[in-house]
């Protein structure tokens, strides 16, 4: 078991950042991530805390930095008063990669856009579609009504959901990021009715396609 500061350094990509190993930590599941294995660990020194580990992309011709991006990224989203997940390197099985927080706050279930658009009056959504048929701006507002900025300090009072999606958005074209599809943003929804738990847009998350 490795706590969340400690060092290792097998390979050249953790010479300069602290990187924690996982090697240890419990897996509660494994999940397809795209062209990666995204495994759901449950934190040692917190059973409340969920992380996902991404293993990082290397085929025979490169090793790809998805890695040093979501790192990176994290630590810009709040310059521009962004809610971003929490994300650090990691190592799982000698496999490198980044560890990201669950942004879901406990009694919050976190929807991601693909679910929450056909969901929310948006008939003309096709999801899978390769042109991301009604994966608009316009849609995307018209599915946030009412809902409020992600659960944060960041945001000034008066903000909406969307508001706070264009914020995303900025911060999108700010870190050249090309991969806000319909499932690299989400709602978080309360799972029980509760006068504190309201409907909000999900920090940041997923920027490994940037800079």
């Amino acid at each position: 078991m490795t706590d969340l500061n400690s060092t290792v350094s097998p390979g050249t990509s953790q010479k300069y950042f602290n990187v924690v190993d996982t090697t240890g930590w419990e897996k509660i599941t494994t999940e397809p991530a795209g062209a990666e294995v995204k495994h759901v660990l449950a934190d040692p020194t917190d059973p409340a805390k969920r992380w996902f580990f991404k293993n990082n992309t290397v085929d025979k011709q490169m090793r790809y930095g998805e890695d040093f991006a979501e790192l990176i990224a994290c630590h810009l989203a709040p310059m521009l008063g962004i809610a971003s997940a929490t994300v650090q390197l990691a190592i799982h099985d000698d496999v490198e990669g980044v560890i990201s927080l669950d942004v879901s706050p406990r009694g919050l279930d976190l929807t991601h856009g693909a679910a929450w658009l056909p969901t929310h009056g948006i008939d003309d959504f096709i999801y899978g579609d390769k042109f991301r048929k009604g994966h608009s701006l316009a849609n995307i507002k018209k599915s946030l009504v009412g809902v409020l900025p992600p659960p944060s300090d960041l945001y000034p009072d008066g903000l909406t959901g969307f508001d706070a999606f264009a914020g995303m958005c900025l911060f999108d074209a700010w870190i050249a990021n090309q991969d806000r599809h319909e499932e690299n943003w989400a709602v978080l929804r309360p799972m029980i009715q509760r006068p504190d738990l309201k409907v909000r847009l999900s920090p940041v998350y997923d920027n490994a396609s940037s800079l």
